[in-house]
């Protein structure tokens, strides 16, 4: 907490001052959500938490949402937290439903938020944690990148992050995203993907892609593969995966095809005792 008002080490203080209150204050904005995603994030959010509240007085809400900050909300926030010095409520898990619900209260100007689902708050000096619903649908509108300075990001060719589905399909007795995310696991047809991508293409030029799916299932990377293949477009793309037996030499090559050039693979251990003690559900003859 002393690293939010220390100019000579937290060089996001005078980043945020002359780049985001003014907007804040010139438009008068009374809503504001903050994604912390990793930990590596913690600070600079809640460094703009802080000077919002300080210097926006037109924000009557400050919220953040996240992975990171729902498992630090669900596993350490049991009583009264500093940070809701700065904030007024954490949106745990997904966020689309809570959101919505959220804005909502606020408009009505009621301040009772108890009928938000999967939200933290605090009232009274105590920390109130509201149901959880586990979310079934998944999000798929176009993603909408305007308001960034995309041009300035050091890259050689815009990069656009893009999802085929919400979860993951299999419990790792290690991995954290199950209990960050909610739900369960939910995949969107993989011809609305494609044109996602082909939406995004057309609007901001961009040739290469990110799938940031916590496991994008070999199966679906083929069928896009087969989207992009049939179409010709020349896409450039990664994600992350499991080991798989459907995943063949032939399935790579119709991949790489399509424009994928990275494929991350969750390879923990080359040891079958190890795998199972893990919950992986995957078989070392798969690894190869």
């Amino acid at each position: 907490m002393k690293s939010l008002a220390d100019t000579l080490h937290n060089p996001f203080i005078s980043f945020y001052e002359t780049a985001f209150l003014k907007r804040i204050q010139r438009e008068k904005i009374e809503f504001i959500g903050i994604s912390v995603s990793g930990c590596f994030q913690l600070i600079s959010a809640v460094t703009l938490a802080k000077l919002i509240k300080e210097e926006c007085p037109s924000v009557k809400h400050v919220s953040l949402g996240g992975n990171y900050i729902t498992r630090l909300a669900d596993d350490c926030m049991k009583e009264w937290h500093a940070f809701f010095e700065y904030i007024d409520s954490i949106m745990m898990y997904d966020g689309e439903e809570p959101l919505a619900r959220l804005l909502e209260a606020l408009d009505s100007g009621d301040d009772n938020l108890d009928c938000v689902p999967n939200l933290c708050h605090a009232k009274g000096g105590k920390i109130y944690k509201n149901h959880r619903i586990e979310q079934t649908f998944i999000n798929d509108t176009v993603p909408d990148f305007d308001g960034f300075a995309l041009s300035k990001y050091f890259m050689p060719e815009l990069i656009l992050p893009v999802y085929s589905s919400r979860q993951c399909f299999n419990h790792c007795a290690f991995c954290t995203i199950p209990g960050a995310t909610g739900g369960c696991y939910r995949k969107m047809p993989i011809s609305r993907v494609f044109e996602i991508m082909c939406r995004l293409n057309e609007k901001y030029g961009t040739r290469v892609f990110s799938f940031v799916d916590e496991t994008f299932e070999g199966k679906r990377m083929e069928q896009l593969a087969d989207e992009i293949n049939a179409s010709g477009k020349t896409f450039f793309w990664h994600g992350e995966t499991r080991f798989s037996p459907t995943l063949s030499t032939d399935v790579f090559n119709k991949i790489y095809q399509s424009g994928c050039r990275q494929i991350q693979f969750g390879l923990e251990s080359y040891n079958q005792r190890v795998l199972d003690l893990m919950k992986k559900n995957t078989r070392v003859d798969w690894i190869g």
